[in-house]
């Protein structure tokens, strides 16, 4: 099996954030299973630039990493989508991937997949952050084992302990489990009504979002409610 870690923090593998995914992923290592660490402040990810293309089927205009990052996702059977909290949210350079990510999301690709969703802080906003990371995976169509919150003390180990580590261990290796096993876990509320938005928006919009409304209409989705037909 693969693991993809999407890491959004500046500092790269000398971060905080690299520190408590370090542990989550060690029960993959230990398997024998493969584990691939992407930075995104490391590679090349431009802003979005609203031309929708990705929405109407056609390649981003835009000639960078994002999309060699979009084949590593999906020949991943797990993600693990990680940051730091920059201004009580995700760091630029995250945001700019997920929002280069908006095909992805409207056409749940990774179903069946699984994920977990890590956020870091000095001190606040790392639950809502998580929380965060872990509606744009859901939207993405992977099934969410897990969040990880984790306050830190500024560039040092984090403030509570061990315990967080053995934590991030005992999520990972739930998420070994759950991508071995094809486990199925509920999803959000929210992410029922996301479903709902995108439905109708899909709908209105079909000539604008001609690729969203034939990959939703060959799924029969279009014509249901929730939760939708197939395996989403």
């Amino acid at each position: 099996m693969r693991l993809l870690v999407i890491n959004g923090s500046p500092h790269a593998a000398e971060g905080n954030t690299a520190a408590l995914t370090a542990e989550l992923v060690k029960p993959w290592r230990e398997a024998g299973d493969e584990v691939v660490e992407r930075y995104v402040a490391r590679m090349d990810v431009r802003p979005c630039v609203a031309r929708a293309l990705c929405l109407a089927g056609e390649p981003c205009p835009i000639k960078d990493d994002v999309a060699a990052l979009h084949a590593e996702m999906r020949a991943a059977d797990a993600l693990v989508l990680a940051g730091p909290v920059y201004v009580f949210s995700v760091t630029a350079q995250l945001k700019a991937f997920l929002d280069r990510s908006m095909a992805l999301l409207h056409r749940p690709e990774m179903t069946g997949k699984h994920a977990v969703a890590v956020a870091t802080s000095a001190g606040m906003g790392e639950q809502e952050t998580a929380r965060y990371l872990a509606t744009c995976c859901e939207m993405l169509g992977y099934d969410l084992v897990g969040e990880l919150a984790g306050v830190f003390m500024v560039y040092s180990r984090p403030n509570d302990g061990e315990a967080l580590f053995a934590k991030a261990r005992r999520l990972g290796e739930e998420l070994v489990l759950a991508a071995r096993e094809k486990r199925k876990y509920p999803k959000l509320g929210l992410h029922a009504a996301q479903h709902r938005f995108l439905r109708d928006l899909i709908q209105r919009n079909r000539k604008l979002f001609k690729g969203d409304h034939a990959y939703w209409q060959e799924r029969g989705w279009l014509e249901t409610r929730w939760p939708p037909k197939g395996d989403y």
